[in-house]
């Protein structure tokens, strides 16, 4: 069996980068931008999936507006803005969109063209 060399140099590279941050920081940093990423929503007039005091720091959902569909928004993204977000799982399948805030994606740098791509989306509407 072969060692999964790339595999194991890249998990130590990302914990290396997690520990330099510190878990407390890299939590908080996490919260903030999940958090940052739900009012922006709110502020385009789109509903987050879910309480706030509940919500987790590592993915933002919201409801797509009645009449439309996931792939709508998903496709405008990748194709208008080269942004990947996903549809809904599930029972949600069709009615949410879902976007990373994890990792390096939580950033507000990262979230903030999300943000304008969905209101061009909502304006073309």
């Amino acid at each position: 069996i072969t060692m999964p060399v790339n595999n194991l140099r890249a998990l130590r590279r990302s914990l290396s980068f997690i520990l330099d941050e510190g878990l407390e920081a890299r939590f908080a940093r996490h919260r903030k931008v999940g958090m940052a990423f739900r009012d922006g929503v709110r502020k385009l007039g789109l509903e987050p999936v879910g309480i706030d005091s509940q919500a987790s720091g590592l993915v933002g959902v919201f409801y797509v507006p009645e009449g439309h569909t996931d792939t709508e928004i998903v496709s405008f993204m990748k194709e208008n803005y080269g942004i990947q977000v996903a549809g809904g799982l599930g029972e949600l399948k069709g009615k949410t969109v879902r976007v990373g805030t994890m990792g390096p994606a939580a950033r507000m740098s990262r979230i903030i063209p999300v943000l304008y791509g969905l209101k061009d989306w909502l304006s073309r509407l």
